[in-house]
């Protein structure tokens, strides 16, 4: 479905639950408009979650979505919460769009390279 705004990004959340995944993150780097990046979290449980960060103005941001998977990932094999794991990666993104590294031309990789603080 195509997704215009926060009621769009609720609804494409539980169209995805209702395929069987339990926690859904969709994120929200593509709404230029809005002076945040925000990313939604429906969990099992129905609870949700808004992840808030900074916009940055680069073209730096290709692997966004593979990063912060695997950020989350490797949060939850070290024993972290969900929750916790989810803050760590928007921070670790955060960082590694912010602290950019320029290669190449066009549309430009994250700086892996860059240390995210864990928002509290």
């Amino acid at each position: 479905m195509e997704i215009k705004n926060n009621a769009d990004v609720k609804e494409a959340a539980r169209r995805l639950q209702q395929l069987g995944v339990k926690n859904v993150l969709i994120k929200g780097g593509h709404f230029s408009d809005q002076p945040e990046s925000r990313d939604y979290v429906l969990f099992e449980n129905g609870e949700e979650m808004e992840l808030t960060g900074p916009r940055f103005e680069t073209n730096n941001t290709h692997g966004t979505g593979d990063t912060i998977s695997s950020v989350i990932v490797a949060e939850l094999a070290k024993g972290a919460s969900l929750k916790a794991a989810l803050r760590t990666g928007k921070a670790f993104i955060n960082a590694a769009i912010s602290d950019g590294i320029q290669v190449g031309h066009g549309h430009g990789p994250l700086n892996h390279w860059a240390y995210g603080e864990e928002e509290q």
